[in-house]
């Protein structure tokens, strides 16, 4: 008997000493894990209370709740949701349930638990139709386009107006820089760095070096002879040899090929919802605080509103 009593003891201290630290440090820390019964619960179905305590019904499942967060026996979780229950209904007796802190206390956790209903109850399904309809007009390109090539590409600059021996020099530079990149598969980091690799050259020839991405299709973006060049290419990973355009002499990296897209609206609504989901789900609960600024009223008192001196 002694040793229950101390068991008793020790674990009523610990309940005690949880439910102070979360008072005390005011963070998100839930309870120790026992769920109580709301007042409107007084009707639920005589087998699913397990106790009452002070008329406050303790349910099955906050019985199962504990067992399988704890791993104590039935009889030592239900004495534990039982002792809670004692701590809570003296104080509320003593009017500790009225004190500012505990209030508090209250008023943030109703706010976190409207904030979480929130979050559970939008859902895809709840983004408007409007926000899908513009989120696919803005990002149209990705859904209907032709065959694409993402590439990137090393080029050895030279123009229209330099010299036949100074384009000699810039296609021997793209060459050894071509033959570098088929020597042994590079990956696209270390393609990308080929202007580094090759610097002490470009110098020495003063053939400014540039390193580049882009995606492209067959026509109408970039110099027919480029874009042959990267639809020549078909694994990626894959080098071109040395591809000369009114800009000078590339060397290309096929990153991916892009088959074409003609997707309606209709057809990619539930991916876009999917992408959109989290941002959505913000952008809808900050509107709902917006009306509640409205429905409930804000008024901003000038003095207490001025920035604090220190």
């Amino acid at each position: 008997m002694t040793e229950q009593i101390v068991e008793r003891t020790i674990r009523l201290m610990m309940v005690a000493f949880f439910a102070t630290v979360t008072s005390a440090c005011k963070t998100e820390t839930p309870a120790p894990p026992v769920v109580r019964a709301a007042a409107h619960l007084d009707k639920v179905p005589a087998d699913q209370i397990v106790a009452r305590v002070d008329g406050e019904p303790i349910l099955v499942g906050a019985l199962r709740r504990r067992i399988e967060q704890t791993k104590e026996s039935k009889q030592q979780a239900l004495d534990a949701l039982i002792d809670f229950e004692l701590l809570v209904a003296e104080a509320r007796r003593r009017g500790f349930d009225r004190s500012p802190a505990v209030l508090e206390q209250e008023r943030r956790s109703a706010g976190r638990l409207l904030a979480e209903n929130f979050g559970k109850t939008f859902t895809k399904a709840s983004i408007p139709d409007a926000m899908i309809e513009r989120a696919y007009q803005l990002n149209r390109s990705h859904y209907v386009h032709p065959e694409m090539a993402e590439v990137a590409h090393v080029l050895a600059r030279a123009g229209s107006g330099d010299g036949s021996d100074y384009h000699q020099v810039a296609r021997e530079l793209a060459q050894a820089i071509a033959d570098y990149a088929k020597a042994k598969p590079l990956t696209l980091d270390e393609f990308r760095k080929l202007p580094e690799v090759f610097a002490v050259r470009a110098q020495a020839a003063r053939v400014p070096l540039a390193s580049e991405a882009l995606t492209t299709p067959r026509r109408g973006l970039t110099a027919r002879d480029f874009a042959d060049a990267c639809f020549a290419m078909t694994k990626p990973g894959q080098t071109s040899g040395v591809v000369k355009t009114k800009f000078g002499y590339h060397v290309i990296y096929l990153v991916r090929r892009s088959p074409a897209r003609n997707d309606s609206l209709a057809q990619v609504a539930a991916e876009i919802r999917g992408r959109l989901f989290e941002q959505a789900r913000r952008f809808e609960f900050l509107k709902m605080v917006d009306k509640l600024k409205t429905a409930h009223g804000v008024e901003l008192v000038a003095a207490g509103a001025a920035e604090p001196t220190r």
